[in-house]
């Protein structure tokens, strides 16, 4: 038994005495959780702008689309766990926020139809949450993802 699983066994005990809950072991808020309020907040802006049938329709294609890179990768060979490279390349320009970001900016000037900017905004909060949950740009290896910024 290592030191380390003597202390936090003998903190739980010690919990346990007090009559408090034992501490769970398992996902905590961390300060990259934030990043799911401009997250969210992008996506209920894109939402607010135009509810007819056809702008709820952009936002859930331009929301899942970044995902569907995956697709690209059908048929390349790649290791379990890991994404072919062809997807992988793909799946990275997708979750690269410049480009949604420069619709919304164009979008101000009036250059941009309502419907874009409002696929640009779902498109953008997806790419926000996913940092704010861990899921951004990705390596060839699956076990080290690079920091969203």
């Amino acid at each position: 038994m290592s030191g380390q699983t003597r202390v936090l066994a003998g903190a739980a005990s010690a919990a346990r005495a007090d009559g408090a809950a034992p501490a769970r072991p398992g996902r905590r808020l961390r300060p990259g959780h934030l990043w799911l309020i401009p997250g969210l907040a992008i996506a209920i802006l894109g939402s607010r702008t135009d509810s007819t049938l056809l702008a709820i329709g952009v936002m859930v294609a331009f929301g899942i689309a970044p995902h569907l890179a995956f697709l690209a990768g059908i048929g390349q060979p790649h290791a379990a766990g890991q994404m072919a490279p062809r997807a992988l390349v793909v799946f990275n320009a997708m979750h690269n926020p410049i480009v949604p970001a420069a619709i919304v900016a164009l979008n101000l000037t009036g250059v941009v139809p309502t419907l874009l900017f409002v696929g640009a905004t779902a498109w953008l909060g997806h790419i926000v949450i996913g940092w704010a949950i861990g899921d951004g740009r990705r390596t060839a290896r699956p076990a080290s993802r690079p920091s969203p910024a």
